[in-house]
């Protein structure tokens, strides 16, 4: 009885569905953690890392239009869990409705991130976006684990 209903939630678990911050259906999104009641979810071909960000991993990078970081889904439809991403969802400018790419800044020592919110994001404009605090997405002081 009880393998059973180990087994139950297991499988609840493997299907927990994943959604975007406008509470679109992520399709094909995995739930990062089972050992949480919400997690944030990422794509097929992306690796969960411990800072909620994914990233793209091998034939992942290859394909046209790719971010290497993405701020994934979460299995909160309403996005309000403490384990769903709380960066890269403002309706007004983020692509509230799918994955958003990311760039991580590279002049710092810190772990920083920007969301990259637009088709005309000069990404050779790194360094400004990085130095403006209004404009970063994440900053920690570790790297982050995969």
């Amino acid at each position: 009885m009880r393998s059973l209903a180990l087994l139950i939630i297991l499988a609840a678990r493997a299907n927990a569905l994943c959604y975007y911050p406008d509470g679109t259906p992520a399709p094909g999104d995995v739930p990062c953690t089972d050992s949480t009641e919400n997690s944030v979810c990422c794509g097929t071909g992306y690796a969960c890392l411990s800072n909620g960000i994914c990233q793209a991993t091998g034939d992942e990078l290859q394909k046209s239009g790719a971010s290497e970081f993405v701020r994934g889904s979460c299995t909160d439809k309403t996005f309000r869990s403490s384990s769903c991403p709380s960066f890269c969802g403002t309706p007004d400018v983020d692509n509230v409705g799918g994955g958003e790419g990311m760039q991580k800044c590279t002049d710092t020592e810190q772990d920083v991130y920007w969301c990259v919110n637009g088709p005309n994001i000069d990404l050779a404009q790194n360094e400004d976006i990085c130095s403006d605090s209004n404009a970063v997405a994440l900053r920690r002081h570790s790297q982050p684990s995969a």
